[in-house]
């Protein structure tokens, strides 16, 4: 993290304690995380104990909430409590 000096780190589902340790050791570095997760709510998402201690932590701020209706998606914004 240091020599390469990543502004934004991108990742898909983070899945393991292992994965909370990096993410958490990228954050105290200053790098911004953008990453993926599938549930079918912030609710749910909110559920699984990984990502309720980043969220709680404050690593993840926002959620993008992507819906289908009418065979269209549509994307909103949902704050991480």
């Amino acid at each position: 993290l240091r020599a390469m000096n990543p502004q934004i780190l991108a990742m898909d589902e983070i899945t393991a304690p292992g994965d909370i340790d990096a993410v958490e050791e990228a954050v105290g570095c200053g790098v911004q995380l953008l990453a993926t997760a599938h549930a079918a709510s912030v609710g749910e998402f909110l559920t699984r104990p990984l990502y309720r201690r980043l969220a709680e932590d404050k690593v993840f701020k926002n959620a993008v909430v992507i819906t289908l209706r009418g065979g269209r998606r549509y994307y909103g914004r949902e704050a991480l409590k």
